[in-house]
């Protein structure tokens, strides 16, 4: 065997307030015999106190020929206490 396939993820945030964080993302699949994708992503958090923080962003190909295949991102963040949720 060994591994099937690589990933490589890169991350930059940019915090303008309390509640706002701003990401940049690239997303790089390597899969053994395959083809390469590369995906890029910016989006923004809306971070909230007693409800999860609400995310979203754009995400599309770099890879491709056609211009990017883009999809909307959406994510739900939740508030972190430090708790133990079982």
């Amino acid at each position: 065997g060994g591994c099937a396939r690589g990933r490589f993820d890169t991350t930059l945030g940019f915090r303008p307030a309390d509640r706002w964080l701003a990401l940049a993302e690239t997303f790089v699949d390597l899969p053994r015999g395959g083809a390469r994708t590369v995906k890029a992503q910016i989006s923004f958090v809306r971070l909230g106190d007693h409800w999860p923080g609400l995310q979203l962003g754009l995400r599309f190909r770099l890879d491709g020929e056609d211009g990017g295949e883009p999809a909307l991102v959406i994510g739900f963040w939740r508030p972190d206490r430090g708790e133990i949720h079982r």
